[in-house]
């Protein structure tokens, strides 16, 4: 991976770079940075502030955004396939449309974000936050909501969201809890 300083990282934007795969972005500040479809293929982003930035159509397949910083922002239509939010921040996050397949969620804090019409296929949601999640016509096919905490309920009218996520509560239901 690249080391890149944020005004390095402007300048390349300013200068019409759409492309930063497999780039080292760890603990950056990039909050106020339109990143609307920029490649992060592969890069580390862990522990990034990225409060409130506007992701949409960004493509993070297999990006490492684990402890960062995304409340707020709108990573609408967004390509998250593969990556890693291991603990992150997505409160009240926009996630319409976007494909999160394989993405390991597990312990992010996604209450009050909108995953609406969004691609959750294999996700690992285990232990997340999951309190008023919007997720209408979402697809939650075999995703792992194992510990999830859902207080106040997800919203899920419609679509392959609720069945998988009616079967998935069931199973969290009937599964006892180890103790120690």
């Amino acid at each position: 991976m690249s080391d890149l300083t944020r005004d390095d990282f402007i300048k390349a934007l300013k200068d019409k770079k759409k492309t930063f795969e497999h780039m080292d972005f760890e603990n950056m500040d990039l909050r106020g940075i339109d990143l609307q479809g920029i490649n992060f293929t592969g890069s580390n982003l862990s522990f990034a502030k990225l409060n409130g930035n506007r992701l949409t159509e960004a493509n993070l397949t297999r990006a490492d955004l684990s402890e960062s910083e995304l409340s707020g922002c709108k990573l609408m239509s967004a390509n998250l396939n593969g990556a890693i939010l291991r603990k992150a921040d997505l409160t009240e996050a926009n996630l319409t449309g976007a494909r999160l397949q394989r993405a390991d969620l597990r312990g992010a804090d996604m209450s009050r974000a909108i995953c609406a019409e969004a691609d959750l296929r294999g996700a690992d949601l285990t232990r997340a936050k999951l309190s008023v999640v919007d997720c209408r016509m979402a697809n939650l096919g075999r995703a792992n909501l194992t510990g999830a905490m859902m207080r106040g309920g997800m919203r899920a009218l419609g679509g392959p969201a609720s069945a998988e996520l009616r079967r998935q509560v069931l199973i969290i239901k009937q599964t006892k809890p180890k103790r120690c």
